[in-house]
């Protein structure tokens, strides 16, 4: 399968990715906690409400490159922290943020990564690059 996009209906919802064939997997969380499994994926998009989700990383899954478009929650916009996801490689921050600052601090659980694109055309240094 090339590309899935689901929403979830239920009040908490668990997707469990491992083994999945699927190369794009975007996914909208608005209003209910979300557990996802990655695995089997290449490019993941992880756009809302993004403080509802717990990842982890099924075992012997490949990290992918994975979008964040987090909604503005309060007087800022970040990444929540993300455990699973401490060794993520590759990644992009997109989204509007309605005038709100992004806290790149919240990029500093990702150490391993090496480039960070805003979505806009020209690469941003991580902040651990400084």
């Amino acid at each position: 399968m090339a590309a899935f996009e689901g929403r979830s209906s239920s009040k908490a919802g668990r997707l469990d990715m491992t083994g999945a064939q699927i190369s794009h997997f975007h996914v909208l969380v608005a209003e209910r906690p979300l557990e996802i499994i990655l695995g089997g994926t290449q490019f993941v998009w992880l756009e809302g409400e993004i403080d509802l989700l717990k990842v982890s990383l099924a075992a012997c899954a490949e990290m992918p490159s994975i979008t964040f478009s987090p909604a503005p929650t309060g007087t800022i916009c970040r990444v929540p922290t993300l455990p699973a996801l401490a060794k993520l490689t590759r990644m992009v921050i997109e989204g509007e943020v309605a005038g709100m600052p992004f806290d790149c601090s919240s990029l500093l659980q990702f150490s391993a990564s090496a480039a960070l694109s805003s979505g806009a055309t020209s690469p941003i240094s991580p902040p651990w690059q400084s």
